[in-house]
């Protein structure tokens, strides 16, 4: 066994937190459906806490593009970066 994270939890980590940032920097109550990820795998993940930061790209009436960065000791060290292309949903459709 490798002391190590797998691919698939540092993915889920990364498109929760980008799901999350989205949803707390919208305008309107929406709720996002991911579309598309791309994720670049830069180098092996330990067992030690992970960070993310997020960036929202753009975010139009229909359409988002949030970038994430996960670290773990040193911000400047990325262990893998990640794309994701978000559909939003009708704000009209959740107000009752």
């Amino acid at each position: 066994m490798l002391p190590a994270l797998h691919g698939g939890v540092v993915a889920a980590f990364m498109e929760t937190a980008a799901t999350l940032d989205l949803m707390l920097a919208s305008r309107e109550p929406r709720l996002p459906r991911i579309v598309d990820v791309s994720i670049d795998y830069l180098r092996t993940a330990r067992l030690v806490p992970t960070y993310a930061r997020c960036s929202l790209l753009r975010e139009g009436r229909r359409l988002a593009n949030v970038t994430v960065t996960a670290w773990q000791k040193d911000a400047a060290a990325p262990v893998a970066t990640a794309r994701l292309h978000f559909v939003l949903g009708d704000p009209a459709s959740h107000q009752e």
